[in-house]
């Protein structure tokens, strides 16, 4: 199943391209690539969890998704030099921050796995 949902995003990708290289350039190929690494995830996750079915927590996932987008637009943030390392900084540990509020259980799960004679 693999190999079906990499050739519809293949194909998916070359049908973007073709559409919005001639209008967009580089930047109708960057989206075009995007948008179908985006496909090939969904209809791999779908698939799945047909096959193995895992809780995910819908919210939760939109919650992160939205961190990273606004972490990734302030990183394109033009600053001059004197403002930009404090802005950076000032990002960076709002988003550790938030990520952290949001998947505390995670980080404990995953350091009573890494640790196992830590949590006994």
């Amino acid at each position: 199943m693999i190999w079906v949902v990499s050739i519809v995003a293949l194909l998916a990708n070359l049908a973007l391209n073709f559409a919005w290289d001639p209008k967009w350039g580089m930047y109708g190929a960057a989206w075009a690539t995007t948008v179908a690494y985006a496909l090939e995830g969904l209809l791999m996750y779908l698939y799945a969890q047909r096959v193995y079915p895992l809780p995910v927590n819908g919210r939760k996932l939109i919650v992160v998704i939205g961190i990273f987008c606004a972490l990734l637009a302030c990183t394109q943030l033009r600053l001059e030099p004197p403002g930009a390392a404090l802005y950076t900084v000032a990002t960076l540990i709002v988003g550790l921050l938030l990520l952290w509020l949001v998947g505390r259980k995670d980080l404990t799960l995953l350091k009573s796995l890494l640790h196992p004679s830590s949590s006994n």
